[in-house]
């Protein structure tokens, strides 16, 4: 049972004030790439699951993982090889020893995102089709969800087991990694149970999963198993940063993001900005700004994910996903 808390403040170390509640604008998007890594977590899952606040540092610096170079991306489910999820929408895929190839599909009204399955590294196929999350997802709210399932063809009235799901919004703040730091990640925890195929066979699902609310990667999930506790863990880097400027990774941010009327740009070095456009994501222009704007009223735009290219009069182009 979902439970609506009042409007909740967390002040970072990046001074970065977040809204109320989250919708699907800030996960599992079409089109976020990012890089992958995949290692066995130094410490034990129970400890990771107490570490919460909302403001929390996590501090796993002490873990041997190197920075991730595999690529890691969310796809149209189209362009994955697999026909039979050809219905999904996402496809989220990295060719890591232990690969990474899901399916996702948002409902009618992004009101909820269904994980519709997976195909292992033997090629086994897993097609439950359950919630995956229900949003808005509200700080310290908690979820719970069950479905039947029927697995079976010959008999397709005939649940076979069932499949139920877990999930809170229990902690907001800082990663701290081996190879650098990701500010401002959503953790969301989750419990689920499998018996597909049959109720007597039951797998229980534990992980820890922090989106990074400037993309909404999936930068860092730890998944139990047993004793141990696998982790994937994606880059530092935005991947928003399309095309840096040549003599300055940080000559342009845009903030705050998400945003609510108004976006600032700032600018550092000696980039001068020559225009600045905003375009929804069928690549319509919103906003269009030109004669060095640094503040952008964006109060007439919808709630959503838009993007922003900021050119400059070197013609170096900078873009970046903003949320509203």
């Amino acid at each position: 049972m979902k439970k609506f808390l009042s409007l909740i403040l967390f002040v970072l170390s990046s001074v970065f004030t977040f809204a109320q509640q989250f919708t699907a604008n800030y996960f599992f998007q079409s089109g976020d790439t990012s890089s992958l890594g995949v290692a066995t977590s130094l410490q034990p899952f129970e400890n990771i699951v107490s570490q919460r606040s909302t403001t929390y540092v996590w501090d796993f610096s002490s873990e041997t993982w190197s920075a991730p170079v595999t690529p890691y991306v969310f796809r149209p489910a189209s362009q994955s090889a697999h026909t039979l999820f050809a219905n999904s929408g996402i496809n989220e895929y990295s060719n890591l020893s232990t690969p990474r190839d899901l399916f996702f599909s948002y409902s009618a009204n992004n009101d909820t995102l269904f994980f519709d399955g997976y195909f292992d590294m033997n090629n086994v196929v897993y097609k439950p089709h359950v919630p995956y999350f229900i949003f808005p997802l509200v700080p310290n709210d908690s979820t719970y969800s069950y479905t039947k399932q029927y697995a079976n063809s010959g008999t397709p009235n005939v649940a076979t087991g069932s499949v139920s799901r877990f999930w809170s919004f229990d902690a907001f703040g800082n990663l701290v990694l081996p190879y650098g730091i990701i500010s401002n990640t959503v953790r969301i925890r989750t419990v689920q149970t499998d018996s597909v195929y049959n109720p007597a066979s039951v797998k229980v699902t534990e992980e820890l999963m922090w989106f990074r609310l400037s993309d909404g990667i999936s930068v860092l999930r730890f998944v139990k198993g047993g004793s141990s506790v696998k982790a994937y863990y994606a880059s530092v880097n935005s991947f928003n940063a399309i095309a840096a400027i040549e003599n300055d990774k940080n000559a342009i941010s845009v903030y705050p993001n998400p945003f609510a009327n108004t976006l600032r740009i700032n600018t550092s070095g000696k980039e001068t900005i020559a225009s600045v456009e905003i375009y929804d994501l069928l690549g319509k222009i919103k906003i269009k700004e030109t004669n060095t704007p640094k503040l952008i009223n964006a109060s007439e735009l919808a709630g959503g994910v838009y993007f922003i290219e900021i050119t400059t009069d070197s013609k170096q182009v900078y873009k970046q996903r903003i949320v509203k």
